[in-house]
């Protein structure tokens, strides 16, 4: 066990998920997937891994919250929970969410849709959080978690906004944002159709177009824990 601190990457399969207009759903998150766990094993922090036949539960925040509390039950006394659909999340934001908990505070990512992609906390602030006063999955999460940290005086630290991968509308912008020749490109715009290869938007008043054509790679091997 790495310094009783675990980076738990919680994420659900593809198949389970609607993911509205995304092509290759599962080719996307499954290179998104191991692209993550590649940069994360390597970090000084255990990982653990959480698939869906791991999960206990019959709704997301069941399943969120018995994830959480199972790690801690392992002897940990700090977590970092992270998605698998929030593709610019790096290992800054991660050494970000570290500092605050060395500080005592918990850290929360937050996304653009209301809801977060990462969640730093000790294991006695988890034990003060009601989970089951989030409306999970909805835009009201994120408001919710800070006005509970808020009322009972926990302190907390805010990384940027980041951008969610729930559709395929989701998808462009994320493809958009991302710098030029960034790898991430192949590996997200496979999910695209045919007629949505090419879009335009508009910033700092000049047009932009993005043209692509990728390949699919094969499954990532999962295991539970990398130290």
């Amino acid at each position: 066990m790495s310094a009783k601190t675990a980076i738990l990457l919680f994420y659900q399969g593809s198949e389970n998920e609607s993911k509205a207009g995304i092509y290759n759903k599962s080719t996307v998150f499954n290179n998104l997937n191991e692209r993550l766990i590649d940069k994360l094993k390597h970090h000084a922090y255990d990982l653990i891994l959480y698939s869906d036949d791991q999960q206990v539960g019959m709704d997301f925040g069941t399943k969120y919250y018995n994830a959480l509390k199972n790690t801690f039950s392992k002897g940990y006394k700090k977590i970092i929970s992270i998605g698998n659909d929030t593709p610019q999340l790096n290992t800054n934001h991660i050494s970000k969410a570290v500092q605050s908990s060395g500080q005592n505070k918990i850290c929360i990512g937050p996304s653009n849709d209301g809801g977060f992609y990462l969640l730093a906390l000790h294991k006695s602030d988890f034990e003060k959080i009601d989970f089951n006063e989030i409306d999970w999955q909805t835009s009201r999460v994120f408001r919710q978690l800070t006005d509970q940290l808020n009322e009972k005086c926990i302190s907390f630290d805010k990384l940027q906004y980041l951008t969610d991968i729930d559709d395929a509308k989701s998808l462009q912008k994320v493809i958009y944002e991302l710098p030029k020749h960034h790898l991430l490109k192949e590996i997200l715009s496979v999910g695209l159709t045919k007629s949505n290869f090419i879009f335009r938007a508009l910033r700092n008043d000049r047009q932009h177009r993005y043209i692509a054509y990728f390949f699919n790679k094969g499954s990532p091997c999962f295991s539970m824990i990398y130290s």
